[in-house]
């Protein structure tokens, strides 16, 4: 009878390191983007007085970063029947929140992200809960005023190049939200990269 060999033996372990070998570098990658990379939101930037300020480094996939800074306040915020053919889906009701902010021209601030919030901190964004328009043009929400957006990130330059048409100082920023019956909102955020956001008190 013939001795196994060594690799004959340990064939069945050889094979489990091969499956297990790149799903453990996976989870130690995993666990590594968790802890230094920001990817979600959660230092908040209020203020009693109802005007906020919120300065941070604006961060591109590419080397290049770049100072943003903004002053918020909640304009207004309320419940619509419908915006051009947008309307509530059942079961829903639209809110309009507009906000004034105010940043130096220069300051590129055309991408944002804005979202309501109740006092149990349930979050409703502006990408659900309403119908009528397949091209939603509500489905992001109004940066910046249009025809005068201000600076822009250039993708193929990788580089932050002044408009055409210079942004003024003081605008009013508006998004609608769908909320489900019976939630009123009582905060507004606003968002530009994490992990940091504005959050202003609805009156």
């Amino acid at each position: 009878m013939t001795t196994p060999t060594w690799w004959q033996r340990n064939r069945l372990a050889l094979l489990s390191l091969l499956l297990i070998g790149p799903l453990a570098l996976l989870s130690a990658s995993f666990r590594l983007i968790n802890v230094y990379l920001p990817w979600t939101y959660h230092v908040a930037h209020t203020d009693a007085s109802g005007t906020v300020r919120l300065a941070q480094t604006y961060r591109y996939w590419s080397e290049l970063s770049t100072a943003i800074e903004v002053t918020a306040r909640v304009e207004s915020a309320t419940r619509v029947t419908q915006i051009g053919k947008v309307r509530a889906a059942p079961g829903s009701v639209l809110w309009q929140v507009k906000l004034t902010l105010s940043a130096d021209p220069k300051v590129m601030l055309n991408v944002c992200t804005m979202w309501l919030a109740d006092d149990a901190g349930r979050q409703y964004g502006t990408q659900a809960g309403k119908v009528g328009d397949m091209f939603d043009p509500t489905w992001l929400p109004d940066c910046v005023p249009k025809g005068a957006e201000g600076p822009r990130y250039d993708l193929v330059q990788e580089q932050v190049v002044q408009s055409d048409a210079p942004r003024p100082p003081t605008w009013t920023a508006v998004a609608l939200v769908a909320v489900p019956e019976g939630v009123t909102p009582t905060h507004v955020i606003l968002a530009y990269q994490e992990p940091d956001y504005i959050d202003l008190r609805i009156n």
